[in-house]
């Protein structure tokens, strides 16, 4: 479905668009998953309102994890952000946008989590992609041991369901 071009959305609710909402409907991004929290430290000022995100057109969720040196999600939270990606194919959509703002490897290793759901491909393979995409995306060895230990799709899944970590997982 075409949507109404931000510009003229923005102009009838009295505000002016963000720059990077011509990005995403450019490349068909619909869903947007924000893994950062409202304000960090670094950050100049708060991030973007997931409202009005939503009142263009998206569909949003925020999963914000912590990022203390490469951080790690909570099970319950890579449930959600699965059951929120999975959606995607219900709803027509094209893309998922996965970003946050530390550059420590959180949106990456939910991107991978995201593919290897959607395609049940290993870990490793999600790993390998985004070492080729993203070096240095992956910035510790944690992160790297998460994804290494998920086989695919079922196992991620079982994992999620279950609040347990993959390297317990066989």
């Amino acid at each position: 479905p075409t949507r109404v071009g931000f510009d003229a959305v923005a102009a009838l609710k009295g505000e002016a668009k963000l720059a990077f909402f011509d990005l995403l409907q450019e490349v068909g991004v619909s869903m947007v998953l924000r893994v950062n929290f409202l304000r960090e430290p670094g950050m100049m000022a708060p991030s973007y309102s997931a409202e009005r995100l939503q009142s263009f057109g998206f569909s949003h969720l925020d999963v914000p994890i912590e990022d203390t040196g490469g951080g790690l999600p909570k099970m319950k939270d890579i449930s959600k952000a699965l059951d929120f990606s999975e959606s995607l194919s219900h709803t027509g959509g094209n893309g998922l946008g996965v970003h946050c703002k530390g550059g420590f490897g959180r949106s990456v290793v939910f991107a991978c989590l995201v593919a290897i759901d959607h395609w049940d491909v290993p870990g490793s393979a999600m790993l390998g992609w985004s070492r080729i995409v993203r070096p240095g995306a992956i910035t510790n060895p944690a992160q790297e041991r998460f994804l290494l230990a998920i086989k695919g799709r079922e196992h991620l899944r079982k994992m999620a369901a279950n609040n347990c970590c993959a390297c317990n997982m066989q």
